[in-house]
């Protein structure tokens, strides 16, 4: 089983259609007066870009999703389950610098890391660069029971080339909850996730789909997914 970070465009529309890069894997983009607040901590020691603030975090279990992968293709070949953080940072730096940034992470990774790809249940291809959007590497340690991926994203620009999917976000929000449902049961089948948790920005693609939504102009976006071998 694959869980191909392709680009940014299948990071975010893969998982909402279960089209092309994944085989997988009322709540909306905002948070609500009764949801809790933010967790900005920032339980990786990864190094992120200089002067990065977290925006939010949110715990990783893969544990589910593959257990609904194997239980609707029982051939299919999933790896253990791996549990961690993952991380959106907020920075000023331009995409250049970001860019350049994981550029240098790549050629000089992080001390008891190196660059792969695949590990952790991610299978990454190409050097995960698309056009002026986005950036990204994948890395794990020696042993190969951390893997950490790294995506530098320019929001503004994922927005204008995501703008029909955030316009199906947007009628998904719009739809009654009795007709919620029935997307909702046949994606999670399908993904292991409903388009309600994948909405909720308190799950790792919520978060995703938050920043992308939010972020201004003036910011770029750092996401760090951050796991371990269970």
């Amino acid at each position: 089983m694959d869980r191909r970070f392709c680009s940014w465009a299948f990071l975010a529309v893969a998982l909402l259609a279960g089209a092309g890069c994944a085989k997988q894997e009322t709540t909306s983009t905002t948070t609500t007066t009764n949801a809790p607040p933010p967790d900005r901590s920032n339980p990786s020691d990864f190094p992120v870009y200089p002067g990065s603030t977290v925006v939010e975090s949110a715990p990783v279990d893969y544990g589910a999703m593959f257990a609904i992968i194997k239980k609707n293709d029982p051939s299919a070949k999933v790896p253990g389950n791996w549990r961690g953080h993952e991380v959106v940072f907020s920075t000023g730096a331009s995409f250049a610098a970001l860019k350049s940034w994981v550029g240098q992470l790549k050629t000089a990774p992080p001390l008891g890391m190196h660059v792969t790809s695949s590990a952790g249940g991610f299978t990454f291809k190409g050097d995960g660069e698309n056009g002026t959007a986005s950036a990204g590497q994948l890395f794990q340690t020696a042993d190969a029971k951390r893997a950490v991926f790294v995506l530098a994203l320019d929001p503004k620009a994922v927005r204008q080339s995501l703008g029909p999917a955030l316009d199906m976000i947007d009628k998904y929000n719009a739809l009654p909850p009795m007709l919620r449902g029935p997307v909702d049961d046949q994606t999670k089948k399908q993904l292991g996730y409903s388009v309600s948790e994948m909405l909720d920005r308190r799950s790792p693609i919520g978060i995703v789909f938050a920043t992308l939504r939010t972020m201004s102009g003036d910011r770029r976006a750092i996401v760090l997914i951050d796991e371990s071998k269970s």
